[in-house]
């Protein structure tokens, strides 16, 4: 925690600990507030970090700054844990920086930036192993930074990437303030979310379904690069959370087992629906997991006729959509683009709905 008054930092306190969050955040503000002699009121920014990171972490941090802008009339800032790991450099690398976030798995969340601090690439979800992977090639000596820096580091020098420094860092508050002090407008405090949170559901007590809302754009983009073909392109979180955005639009996620597996999103216009995406991850396939978030989404959709389309070379699909009562009505030539320049045709399904209660109930 860190005020920040002119520029120049008023009091900072620090506690380190992987768990309990909650209980340590308001008492720090009050803290810190008190020690420089400044009354919530006066605040005129709230900064705090928006993920990727731990699940409960990012919840904790996000609804504790928003509460304390809205109770304050200050201005909400979120940066990304990689954007605040690059602030607290002591001093901007002359060349690429990678910045490496523990996620407590043995994956770590990591983006690529380059020497003006602009993000180089996508934030990923991977092992250290599989960093080399997803780097550009021929990229000059790397700055490794962050608390996971030091796996990562070490996988890209064996995978032959040059590594110049590893920085083992937390976002520093202390900068993140005075950046916050030095202006600036408003940005949503709108969680990051790389992979999907890890949660455990009591024994023997089935799949949990949640409804996919605009805050869950980065989750759906993550099951939907899980899920994607090597040949398909995933939608991003922006993608997702523009979709959810607009009137007419919902969507359901599954969680199974200690993860969320996948989604459906379906549009509904004048009394039809049409279901947009259906994915589950390749893990948890074979589980009936498909089949329930579409029998949910026709429930939901209480629409009288569903249409959808898929791919000709998806078999599987095809079978699941049959057996629900769907039908071909028509063929959309070489409307999926696959790899090498080939594109297949698209099947348009429909079907023609009982009463809503039916469906559950099979």
């Amino acid at each position: 925690m860190a005020l920040a008054v002119g520029g120049e930092i008023a009091a900072h306190e620090r506690a380190a600990a992987k768990h309990g969050h909650a209980a340590l955040l308001t008492p720090m503000i009050a803290a810190v507030l008190a020690r420089a002699g400044v009354a919530a009121p006066q605040l005129e920014r709230v900064v705090v970090t928006r993920g990727p990171g731990g699940f409960t972490g990012i919840r904790v941090g996000l609804a504790t700054a928003e509460g304390l802008a809205r109770a304050s009339g200050a201005r909400p800032v979120g940066l990304t844990t990689f954007e605040a790991l690059l602030l607290g450099l002591a001093e901007r690398p002359a060349g690429p920086v990678l910045a490496a976030v523990d996620s407590r798995r043995e994956p770590v969340f990591a983006q690529l930036f380059d020497a003006a601090g602009r993000a180089a690439t996508a934030p990923v979800h991977a092992a250290p192993a599989a960093l080399a992977g997803v780097l550009p090639p021929d990229l000059p000596p790397l700055v490794v930074v962050g608390d996971a820096a030091a796996p990562a580091a070490a996988a890209l020098a064996t995978a032959g990437c040059a590594v110049a420094r590893t920085l083992s860092a937390v976002p520093d508050p202390a900068a993140m303030a005075v950046v916050a002090d030095a202006g600036g407008g408003a940005v949503p405090l709108a969680p990051l979310y790389v992979a999907p949170p890890a949660v455990t559901l009591p024994a023997g007590s089935g799949p949990a379904f949640a409804t996919a809302t605009p805050a869950a754009a980065d989750c759906l983009a993550a099951l939907h690069r899980a899920a994607a073909r090597p040949d398909e392109t995933p939608w991003s979180g922006v993608d997702f959370a523009t979709l959810l955005s607009v009137g007419r639009t919902d969507g359901l996620i599954v969680v199974d087992g200690d993860a969320p597996a996948g989604f459906v999103l379906w549009r509904s216009v004048a009394g039809e629906s049409e279901i947009l995406l259906l994915a589950v991850v390749p893990a948890l396939r074979r589980r009936g997991l498909a089949r329930a978030l579409l029998r949910r989404a026709l429930a939901a959709a209480d629409a009288g006729t569903i249409w959808l389309e898929v791919a000709a070379d998806n078999p599987p699909a095809i079978a699941l959509y049959e057996s629900e009562g769907f039908a071909a009505q028509a063929r959309r030539p070489a409307y999926y683009a696959r790899g090498q320049g080939q594109r297949v045709d698209a099947l348009v399904l429909r079907r023609d709905m009982s009463p809503a209660g039916d469906i559950l109930a099979k």
